[in-house]
């Protein structure tokens, strides 16, 4: 070394005597001269980084840029030597910040995603890619604008485009997702907009948190609510309604006695089995409102069905072929015989419904079947036998999930005032308390078939 500056030696630690005329590597680890030794004979310059050591003996990094000069009439170089600590401190405090970020993205319990200002997903995490189905590769490739549900759309662009326009920082909002599978689901999702160096849109954060259980339970206690409510309604008119049938049926019954022609005491027979179904649809409504129990009776379902066949054909209507196939053996079950004879009348007119321009066919049939009690834990389960009975029509059907949402309460896909979304709940909530089950079975354009199993009592 043939000279130095006063900031070398508080860099190192040494006084200028003790390193002019010194070997330069003595500043350097050992092992470092074979790497920087052979660019000194380069007239290019050189530009390396290295490990250097202090007087104390003490190790930090630094870099080096060094050209060749001509020094008091002799070839030489001269070398900036610049301490690198404080660079290296800086850079493993942002790796370690990018490395807390990343485990934060990654690891979050709710989907994060970056957005780009057209809708493309920049970056997801493995939330986000297990919420709505799809792999990391396979979420990159699409936009928010596909994945969200076409009614929920709208509302989403209009609060995005105000943070785009400045009217305000962010936004939330709840929306649903369509998955890969094709089901959705409720999210609650919280947008905020990053802006570049000139206050210009780069992308936006997006924090996406499953709340798919919550609604449900918000729906059932919005079901619980209307239940209530066809309780309070239902208690208040009973009385009133019963009293206007009874007016009715007596009537009636005082001509039955009378000698009348044939066709008149047929349009007797039916007005008063009309006002018998009548109270038991008021009994029906009582129980569904859990303001009634229903009465438990031996019932014979072929003895049943034959006491009401002719009011379920001329439920099916005029234009349907109505037939009735009883099984040979007795099928004898407990339940409530007027829920079971209420039943099978929504069915009946459900599947009339279903029917073309009311053409088609409807048919019910009773068998005595073997099926596991789907109620029991798997380990214990067992099979038993079960009466069936079976409605089934050739009409248009229901798509899949119409018909995995027929027995909710109040569920109808028929105009306002044709239908209540009772008639199937109800047939489910008897089929319940009598200890039985339902299942539908439907196909769209090839028509449905219903199956109520009550268990089999045996003499």
């Amino acid at each position: 070394m043939l000279a130095v500056n006063d900031h070398l030696g508080k860099m190192f630690g040494y006084a200028e005597e003790d390193i002019i005329g010194a070997d330069p590597f003595k500043l350097l680890v050992t092992g470092e001269r074979l790497v920087i030794e052979p660019t000194l004979h380069d007239e290019n310059e050189i530009i390396n980084e290295t490990l250097a050591v202090r007087a104390d003996g003490s190790i930090f990094p630094v870099a080096l840029r060094g050209r060749a000069i001509t020094y008091r009439g002799q070839p030489a170089r001269i070398v900036r030597i610049r301490d690198l600590t404080r660079r290296r401190q800086v850079e493993a405090t942002l790796n370690a910040s990018e490395e807390r970020f990343r485990a934060t993205f990654e690891q979050a319990a709710v989907g994060i995603s970056h957005v780009a200002v057209d809708g493309t997903f920049l970056r997801v995490n493995q939330r986000l890619c297990d919420l709505l189905g799809y792999t990391r590769d396979e979420l990159l490739a699409l936009t928010f604008q596909q994945l969200t549900h076409p009614e929920d759309l709208n509302a989403d662009l209009d609060l995005l485009n105000q943070v785009l326009a400045r009217r305000r920082e962010n936004y939330a909002m709840e929306k649903r997702y369509l998955r890969k599978d094709g089901s959705t689901v409720w999210a609650n999702l919280t947008v905020a907009l990053v802006r570049d160096a000139q206050g210009d849109a780069a992308y936006f954060i997006s924090i996406v948190e499953d709340i798919d259980d919550r609604k449900a339970m918000e729906e059932s206690l919005r079901q619980a609510e209307k239940m209530e409510t066809v309780g309070q309604l239902t208690s208040s008119i009973a009385h009133d309604f019963g009293n206007y049938l009874n007016a009715i049926k007596g009537n009636l019954q005082l001509l039955e006695p009378y000698q009348i022609s044939r066709r008149p005491a047929d349009f007797l027979k039916s007005a008063l089995a009309g006002t018998e179904l009548a109270e038991k649809l008021i009994r029906q409504l009582l129980s569904f409102s859990r303001r009634q129990e229903p009465e438990f009776e031996p019932v014979d379902i072929n003895a049943l069905i034959r006491d009401i066949e002719d009011l379920l054909r001329r439920a099916a209507g005029d234009s349907a072929a109505f037939s009735v196939t009883f099984n040979a053996l007795e099928c004898l079950t407990i339940c409530d015989r007027s829920q079971l004879e209420s039943a099978l009348f929504n069915l009946i007119a459900n599947a009339r419904d279903a029917l073309p321009n009311g053409k088609g066919e409807i048919s019910v049939t009773t068998a005595i079947v073997a099926r596991t009690d789907e109620k029991t834990a798997e380990a214990q389960a067992v099979a038993r036998d079960y009466v069936e009975i079976a409605v089934k029509d050739n009409g248009h059907g229901m798509a899949p999930n119409v018909a995995s949402r027929a027995t909710e309460p109040f569920f109808t896909t028929k105009d306002v005032g044709a239908g209540t979304g009772l008639g199937l709940a109800q047939v489910a909530r008897t089929l319940t308390q009598a200890g039985g089950a339902i299942r539908i079975e439907s196909s769209e354009g090839i028509g449905t078939t219903v199956q109520l199993f009550l268990p089999l009592h045996r003499k």
